[in-house]
């Protein structure tokens, strides 16, 4: 399954920033160590959910489609005998959120599924597109989508998280043309940051407007792409905490660097007025010191720059580590042993 241009996961970028996705579409994805034990996990967790809905047996109709082969058995009891403790526990609340929900929600079990492919071509407007729920369960004529995060560097929220927004949506298209659907609820269980969170159960009353809303940036985003990045007009940019946080573009953004640009430059009071007008990337790479603001207002103006700036930070030191660790040369800098 091709990975979708306006995945899910990347929701909160792509709905903020569509020309985002012009700058990262033909980047490679990059794993990381993080990552490859969040998938660990996630694989943990989706067996022990599946070990727990066909222990019901009978009583659920769905215990069969979810039952363990053997060898899943096997990989389910290597895993938790060979996992860290903290993945354990945190697959425990997993598995306890979802066996919560169960027993909270009224009516009868009618549809689960761990791990569900939905197609979300109705919702971003992506020929073909499909993301995948941790957990999708539809009990009376309540839907609930569950989103399992192992991360513990960033707070997840459940209110407007676009991630679980477009999962709900792909699935109530998907299942109200079998079933009665008239509420909806979402979660996101988070363990290492003591971060599980149930969302109300409401109405389909928004329904339409948020679809409407995903429909409008996801044509807009592959718009552009289509356009090509030559052509971007600088509005389509969005430079935001949110937005920039995991876009692997944001070392060479120009939006971003127009930004920092303006949260470091806009404020040298002691500068006089000619010289704040000369400033030229030559004069820029020049200066050895950007001055703190010192008003009140200009400092609360700054301190709100400062997620950005950590962002492109960090994006530049993994950039020039890679240069250096693929061999190619970055002025003045060199690779040395570490302890």
């Amino acid at each position: 399954m091709a990975h979708a241009l306006l995945s899910p996961s990347a929701a909160a970028r792509w709905a903020r920033c569509p020309a985002s996705v012009v700058l990262t579409k033909d980047l490679p994805d990059e794993s990381s160590p993080a990552a490859e034990e969040g998938t660990r996990a996630h694989r943990y967790a989706e067996l022990a959910v599946r070990e727990w809905f066909a222990a019901l047996g009978e009583d659920s109709p769905c215990s069969g489609y979810l039952t363990l082969t053997e060898s899943e058995k096997a990989e389910l009891a290597a895993r938790r005998e060979n996992a860290p403790e903290e993945m354990t526990e945190a697959v425990q609340v997993y598995v306890k959120t979802i066996s919560d929900l169960c027993e909270e929600i009224e009516g009868p079990l009618c549809y689960v599924d761990v791990e569900h492919a939905l197609c979300v071509s109705g919702i971003t407007t992506e020929p073909r597109a499909f993301g995948t729920a941790d957990f999708v369960m539809l009990k009376g004529t309540t839907l609930y989508v569950v989103d399992f995060k192992y991360g513990a560097g960033v707070k997840v929220p459940v209110a407007g998280n676009r991630q679980l927004e477009i999962y709900m949506l792909a699935a109530l298209e998907e299942l109200e043309f079998f079933y009665e659907v008239r509420h909806i609820g979402v979660a996101i269980v988070q363990p290492r940051m003591q971060n599980v969170v149930k969302s109300n159960v409401a109405g389909l009353d928004h329904v339409g407007e948020t679809k409407e809303s995903f429909n409008k940036a996801g044509a807009r985003a592959l718009a552009l792409v289509e356009a090509g990045p030559e052509n971007i007009d600088p509005s389509n940019f969005k430079c935001c905490e949110e937005a920039c946080r995991f876009c692997r573009a944001k070392a060479t953004c120009p939006a971003m660097l127009a930004t920092l640009e303006k949260a470091t430059l806009q404020d040298f009071e002691d500068a006089p007025e000619n010289e704040k007008a000369e400033l030229s990337p030559a004069v820029i790479a020049t200066i050895k010191a950007i001055p703190v603001p010192t008003t009140p207002e200009s400092l609360s103006a700054a301190y709100g720059y400062v997620p950005l700036i950590r962002q492109w930070c960090d994006a530049i030191d993994k950039r020039v580590f890679d240069q250096l660790r693929g061999g190619s040369e970055v002025p003045g800098y060199k690779l040395v042993a570490g302890r």
